[in-house]
């Protein structure tokens, strides 16, 4: 399998683990199953930590981990405890717990999205949809990167709807990747690739949008130009806040002082915290940057002196960490982001206590 860019064909190995496409790999953590161990310290995976602790618990018996399980399947299931942690999987054909009947198997080869018997499904949203009053309308063999940044993205990942009444919310996505090869024509791919790239770049982000429905039985459907409605952009400044703020591994030409970052990219799960704001994760941005290659950090990353599949350095220089005034640019992506949903004026975070590393996402539980 191959994905062609317009500048060069990339092989796809099959090398993929489990049922996640040789595309998904590419696009959405650049391989990273079939490169190097990048852990090269004596220091041990957090996965082997937790393998060990649950192996112990299992010679155990229940151990923490059964204990949770059997105290909250109650919760879920309304059943007793005991019933509950045994219960086995419910036969296609039969009514579970949850009141439906689960649907068969699907291949992967059906394009289809099934329900079970007495559910509809509705889209909210769709690619290049209108959020704001002066959205052009979406065209698929002449879609541009300005048209592109008033339009809702593409590939969502995490997603929320904050109702705020019965009848009104507030939708929450991110956009976490692009697949450029089936969002364009073959020609467009191959001859006008500055307008294929400036597209998947506005492409990526986050999306905040105002939803309405008639009732609570009604599908919900977005409000074009209400007041909330917001995309969070390549160009998007983010503020830093916690101890890295200020850096000078931050410091690059477009943010001197290391306190504000443009955009925010691969991000993928999240969680809307008790105070109504949306922490998001930035995971694989290693597939967005091309750099020296040659540092302990750069190993450690994924990090690589190649081209990255999507040719943004060749759009906008800081992109590629070999230019100067660019080299900290990477250090920028890999945080927890938070963003108020509630208020369109709202500057951005992206909170350097919480780490740097390929999130996956965070949540704030009370």
């Amino acid at each position: 399998m191959t994905i062609n860019l317009g500048r060069t064909i990339l092989p796809m190995a099959q090398h993929v683990k489990g049922k996640r496409s040789a595309v998904t790999c590419q696009l959405k953590c650049n391989n990273a199953c079939a490169k190097g161990v990048c852990n090269t310290s004596s220091n041990s995976y957090f996965r082997d930590i937790v393998d060990a602790q649950l192996s112990r618990r299992a010679l155990l018996g229940f151990g923490a981990a059964g204990a949770a399980a059997i105290v909250l399947a109650p919760a879920l299931t309304g059943g007793s405890s005991a019933a509950a942690a045994a219960a086995p999987a419910v036969p296609v054909g039969q009514t579970g717990a949850f009141g439906f009947t689960p649907i068969a198997p699907v291949a992967h080869t059906v394009d289809t999205f099934a329900v079970p018997e007495g559910f509809d499904w509705t889209p909210i949203l769709r690619w290049g949809d209108p959020l704001f009053a002066d959205s052009p309308a979406f065209d698929t063999s002449n879609q541009t990167a300005a048209a592109q940044a008033r339009q809702f993205g593409y590939n969502v990942d995490y997603t929320d709807i904050i109702r705020t009444s019965a009848t009104t919310a507030i939708l929450f996505v991110n956009h976490e990747y692009t697949n450029e090869s089936i969002m364009f024509p073959a020609d467009q791919l191959e001859n006008d690739l500055e307008r294929v790239r400036g597209v998947g770049l506005k492409a990526h982000g986050l999306s905040v949008v105002e939803l309405v429905r008639d009732d609570e039985t009604a599908p919900w459907t977005p409000v074009v130009g209400a007041p909330l409605n917001r995309r969070f952009l390549d160009d998007t400044a983010y503020a830093f806040t916690g101890p890295a703020a200020g850096s000078e591994l931050l410091r690059t030409s477009v943010s001197s002082d290391g306190t504000t970052a443009l955009g925010t990219f691969g991000n993928c799960a999240g969680g809307t915290t008790p105070w109504g704001t949306i922490l998001s994760g930035e995971e694989n941005f290693n597939g967005y940057f091309r750099t020296t290659g040659t540092s302990e950090q750069d190993a450690r990353y994924g990090l690589a002196d190649e081209p990255t599949v999507r040719g943004w350095e060749e759009l906008d220089p800081r992109f590629d960490a070999r230019n100067a005034g660019f080299e900290n640019e990477v250090n920028h992506f890999g945080w927890i982001v938070e963003i108020d949903p509630t208020d369109p004026t709202s500057t951005p975070r992206k909170h350097t206590a919480m780490g740097r590393f390929k999130h996956e996402g965070a949540n704030v539980i009370l």
